[in-house]
């Protein structure tokens, strides 16, 4: 590790409404042809020293070791041996079995013998004879849409998966090519089946760690800029998935922007509909491990399958891909100027600096690796990328952690971010600086000038005043 990343990781200061349809939501017309080849413009420092310290995934305390103070295994550790991948981890200790606890902190799993259904008989007997007379259907191929539809919508038990059915009404053609994903993902299994571990991890922020912006001396992060690569293609760093606060979005339905596309290539991301409930302002959603199984080209209504996608991405000890996804959601504004209220930059810094948060690792420099982000709540949501930018570098810096930032196709982004960053360096500037220009913008601006117009304009020295 350098000593210039450990100096940035010293002045670290830990105490220092839903989008409408994505369907009708004005998407970057640019990005209809993401899949041509876009012109190789990088800024800032070189990518390879933000991720060459994090080749191998982050190593953890083995899960047996883990201390439960806070939690409680519902289900036995795993144990999984790198030297033989190919085998499927099994539980530790196999004979303490499954814990079935309900109370303040715990829901009773699925599987639970205690869950009945409204005539207080247990659902799982009816559940499987229904499977058993679809399947033979299917093996008869006699099975028709209907019996799939009754199988699915018979059941309180499964909201979630229901509206899979979405998928198979009539829309538009990014539908059929969302269902090739998850088709080719079901065909891909049946050929092998992976093996390997998969966490879902809600995090909520405590009160006592949220940050004091205006009294942040935290420097500023180094960044990394570029508009040819896409944030799933940038390995060995935290990708940013631009989330709804229902996770998944439109992944079932019509929408087709950043989240279902990502849901669709990693189609066991789609677990987390079954079990993670709506996003609150200081909470976000890890996805780690979850491999890719699909290529694909362009973006929204142009959206293609492309084919198989071969992920060679290593394990770490507990069985996961080295790929760490946090799905953090951005505020939906209907009227974009709502968003120059500090009310909601508030909200929005809490949600980026959340998500950014160092997660435990065995030892604590592996929790630092980079962060690759882009747009976060522009198209659909309406934001603005200047403003979006600076809220997400402020976040960055407050946790110690370098940015990435992949600004697909947009080379006046890339090229003003960086002439922005390199005047707030020249000046020294801190995480506070930044929130002072933010607040300062919004009651003293008209704002028909850009963020980054207002800002090369507006010496730090003249916000102390």
């Amino acid at each position: 590790m350098t000593d210039q990343f450990h100096n940035t990781r010293q002045q670290i200061r830990r105490n220092d409404q839903v989008a409408t349809s994505r369907t009708s939501a004005t998407i970057d017309k640019s990005l209809i042809k993401a899949d041509e080849a876009p012109e190789k413009l990088k800024k800032g420092i070189l990518l390879d020293l933000i991720i060459n310290d994090y080749r191998h995934p982050p190593p953890m305390e083995d899960m047996e070791k883990v201390e439960r103070n806070s939690h409680t295994f519902m289900i036995s550790p795993l144990k999984y041996d790198r030297s033989r991948s190919y085998v499927e981890p099994i539980p530790v200790n196999y004979a303490s079995g499954y814990i079935d606890r309900w109370d303040a902190n715990y829901v009773r799993m699925p599987c639970s013998p205690c869950y009945t259904t409204n005539n207080t008989q247990p659902p799982w007997q009816m559940i499987r004879q229904e499977l058993i007379q679809l399947k033979k259907k299917c093996d008869a191929k006699l099975a028709t849409f209907e019996d799939l539809k009754v199988s699915l919508s018979s059941h309180d038990t499964l909201p979630s998966i229901s509206k899979a059915l979405r998928l198979y009404q009539y829309g538009p053609s990014q539908k059929i090519e969302k269902l090739r994903c998850i088709l080719h993902y079901f065909q891909r299994i049946t050929e092998r089946m992976p093996n390997g571990v998969i966490t879902f991890q809600r995090f909520s922020l405590p009160e006592s760690e949220h940050p004091n912006w205006s009294k942040s001396k935290a420097p500023l992060s180094h960044i990394h800029l570029t508009m040819s690569d896409k944030i799933e293609d940038i390995s060995c760093a935290l990708q940013v998935e631009f989330a709804n606060k229902y996770i998944g979005g439109g992944v079932l339905g019509a929408g087709c922007v950043q989240e279902e596309i990502r849901f669709c290539i990693c189609p066991e991301m789609l677990v987390s509909l079954l079990i993670c409930e709506k996003m609150e302002p200081n909470e976000c959603i890890f996805l780690i491990g979850c491999e890719r199984y699909s290529s694909y080209r362009s973006y929204a209504d142009s959206f293609r399958f492309d084919g198989n996608y071969e992920d060679k991405v290593a394990k770490d000890n507990w069985g996961r891909k080295w790929c760490h996804v946090v799905a953090m959601d951005a505020m939906y504004f209907a009227d974009p100027s709502l968003q120059y209220d500090m009310q909601h930059v508030d909200r929005d810094l809490l949600k980026a600096y959340t998500s950014f948060y160092p997660q435990d690792t065995k030892k604590e420099d592996d929790a630092y690796f980079g962060i690759v982000t882009g747009s976060w709540g522009c198209g659909a949501f309406n934001g603005d990328r200047e403003w979006k930018a600076i809220i997400q570098l402020m976040a960055a810096s407050a946790v110690g952690r370098s940015l990435i930032y992949a600004s697909y196709l947009d080379k006046k982004l890339v090229n003003s971010f960086f002439a922005v960053y390199q005047y707030l360096s020249g000046q020294k500037a801190r995480v506070r600086d930044l929130y002072r220009y933010l607040e300062r913008y919004c009651t003293q601006t008209n704002q028909r000038e850009s963020i980054f117009e207002f800002i090369l304009k507006t010496p730090i020295s003249s916000l102390k005043s």
